[in-house]
């Protein structure tokens, strides 16, 4: 409170009244710890206590002492300093205080370059004190303001956040949430050294699921602070991201309350990779939704923004080998035991098979009936890109996406909530669509690994997604039987589609995207016209839900394959809206079914653990691997 003119009616740090804040600190002089400590004056008040300049008066060099003072339970008695705590609050101040006093210790305990040391911890007066290094410089909000533009170039932003995840990584590790981070509390020091400072509300980790009054800046502030849920290192995340903008453009996103209440369809404008990139990961709503860790986030910015260059110069037939997801090989897997159920097949040609199984995923030779490779990965389900080079493998909640040039795994991407239940690629490989039972959908960027698109109206648990061929138009089929479809660049509503008794799980579109076809567990195939959303004809005939669609490359024929009462596949004109022809020969429910890229063929996979190869002219099933699982 130095230095402030004698008109000043308030606080220029925290807007208090300066009578009533001159009523609340201790006057100059005040001796703490029999005569140890001695204060000079008041630097800021926060909602949980007052932070003081003094000085030890052996010593005399400079400390900071921060006075347990939580304005909302305690006010000071103006003769003799002592705090009054009304009885309806005592318990509850005890509770905080004892908090207090948890958090310094374990403070005290931290020695880090960038975190302010804590020197003492001791109770007089009522409540108790926390005694730290008085750190010389300026805050990075004072540095930010002396710049022209209120921004600072890439490289000092990298240097500066790169010791903000250090200090941070650290106190998380100890047990602390910071939950307060902004400008004004992280010191620079003449040598650019960051120093974060101000832990006023900061809690543990034990203590992360209390629902209780914390002091936060609303414009920092992650949204589960502000609601008063659970906190965790994802919170303080959320509060790095929106500094990390600040520092970038000189300016802050929309505070996340203002995109919770509203549509949120903000996104980073004008941001090079990997900034773009950080900023999306730190800033998504959902708690759950951003990097589990400050140092997994930070780790995101070493992904090359290129690791798809290669993609033209190999091709997935050359592939050889075996690979292992990452996670695996750290946790000593060497080799798996066996492929599991069978989730996809895509044909390659009319020898070899792109199979997606529950091991991961193999390519499969027809003649030799042995793999060129396989990767290992925990699978439900998958997608391959139509070029071939890019596969994405799902597990629960998480998309694991493989470079099938080289065998490489390239990132992972985390958003949803629940189970994800299907996937599609876009026409080039660019994008990937996820449904999920979280009830919403996603469109992933596969170049950069970030959302383009987050659809989470209320639509019911998602069972199919499909792309259309012109990337225009996305769509989902959901537990209720409804189709939705969607526009892929606006990620507006488009048509909702209904008719289906039973959910939808399996979706696709026409080669010329005119169609929508989807097939339901009421038994039947629905086709749809795209634009007018109008419906065109159902085609019924199986015996059992409909599990898989494919159309040829023409969209002359459509083909259908059934659980495990049919078990079979039938084909359909799309021009005379019949079925023209019926396969048969699986012995369990068929998972997926794709036309060869000369249509004369169809492969089908299936719970029987077989793969057959379909001669369209006779019928005949000519080629088949059996035993997959072995």
């Amino acid at each position: 409170m130095d230095n402030l003119p004698d008109t000043t009616q308030r606080c220029p740090h925290c807007g208090a009244q300066v009578l009533s804040l001159l009523q609340e600190v201790l006057p100059q002089g005040t001796q703490l710890r029999s005569h140890t400590y001695c204060l000079d004056d008041a630097m800021g008040k926060g909602s949980f206590g007052i932070t003081y300049r003094a000085h030890h008066t052996a010593l005399k060099n400079p400390v900071a002492i921060k006075e347990f003072y939580p304005v909302e339970y305690v006010s000071r008695n103006v003769e003799t300093k002592l705090l009054i705590i009304p009885a309806k609050h005592r318990d509850t101040y005890q509770r905080s205080l004892y908090r207090f006093l948890e958090e310094g210790q374990i403070l005290a305990k931290l020695d880090h370059p960038n975190v302010v040391k804590v020197r003492d911890l001791f109770q007089e007066r009522d409540t108790a004190y926390i005694v730290m290094d008085l750190v010389k410089g300026k805050t990075l909000l004072q540095e930010l303001e002396n710049q022209p533009h209120k921004k600072l170039s890439t490289d000092r932003i990298e240097t500066l956040i790169g010791q903000l995840v250090n200090a941070l990584t650290a106190i998380h590790e100890a047990g602390i949430y910071h939950l307060d981070l902004k400008p004004e509390n992280m010191i620079l020091t003449p040598d650019d050294q960051l120093i974060l400072i101000d832990f006023g509300a900061a809690t543990l980790a034990s203590d992360a699921k209390r629902k209780r009054t914390r002091s936060f800046t609303e414009c920092y502030a992650a949204p589960e602070i502000m609601s008063g849920g659970e906190v965790g290192p994802e919170s303080d995340l959320f509060e790095v991201g929106m500094i990390l903008h600040e520092l970038l453009t000189g300016k802050l996103p929309p505070p996340a309350m203002t995109r919770v209440l509203e549509t949120d369809t903000w996104q980073p404008q004008g941001l090079d990779y990997p900034w773009d990139m950080l900023i999306v990961d730190a800033l998504r709503i959902q708690r759950s939704h951003r990097s589990r860790t400050i140092t997994q986030w930070w780790e995101l910015r070493k992904q090359p923004q290129d690791n798809l260059i290669k993609i033209d110069q190999k091709n997935i037939e050359n592939l050889q080998g075996k690979f292992i997801l990452p996670l695996l090989k750290q946790q000593g897997m060497v080799h798996k035991l066996g492929r599991g159920c069978l989730k996809k097949a895509v044909p390659i040609n009319q020898n070899q098979v792109l199979v997606i199984e529950a091991g991961g995923a193999c390519l499969l030779d027809f003649k030799t009936k042995m793999a060129h490779w396989e990767i290992d990965c925990p699978t439900s389900g998958g997608a391959i890109s139509e070029n071939k080079k890019i596969l994405a493998l799902v597990w629960q909640q998480n998309i694991y996406l493989w470079d099938l040039t080289e065998g490489k795994f390239l990132r992972q991407l985390q958003g949803h909530s629940k189970k994800i239940t299907d996937l599609a690629f876009n026409k080039d490989g660019s994008l990937l669509l996820s449904g999920s039972l979280d009830e919403t959908l996603i469109i992933w960027e596969i170049k950069t690994g970030r959302k383009r698109h987050e659809l989470s109206e209320p639509m019911g648990r998602i069972t199919a997604v499909a792309f259309s061929e012109d990337n225009q138009f996305i769509a989902s089929g959901s537990h209720t039987g409804i189709v939705r479809i969607w526009g892929a660049i606006s990620g507006q509503e488009w048509r909702c589609l209904e008719g289906h008794q039973r959910a939808v799980d399996s979706l696709i579109f026409s080669s010329d995207s005119k169609i929508l076809a989807s097939g339901g567990r009421d038994k039947t195939i629905r086709l749809w016209d795209v634009t007018s959303g109008k419906f065109q004809q159902v085609l019924e005939g199986h015996q059992d839900w409909i599990t898989a669609l494919s159309f040829d490359k023409n969209a002359h024929y459509l083909a259908s394959a059934s659980a495990i009462n049919d078990k079979t596949i039938r084909i359909w004109s799309i021009a005379q809206r019949q079925q023209t022809q019926q396969l048969q020969g699986h012995g369990n429910s068929i998972q997926a079914i794709a036309f060869c890229p000369d249509d004369r063929y169809l492969i089908s996979a299936a719970s029987d653990n077989t793969i057959r190869l379909w001669d369209r002219e006779t019928g005949i099933a000519i080629k088949q691997l059996q035993q997959h699982t072995t």
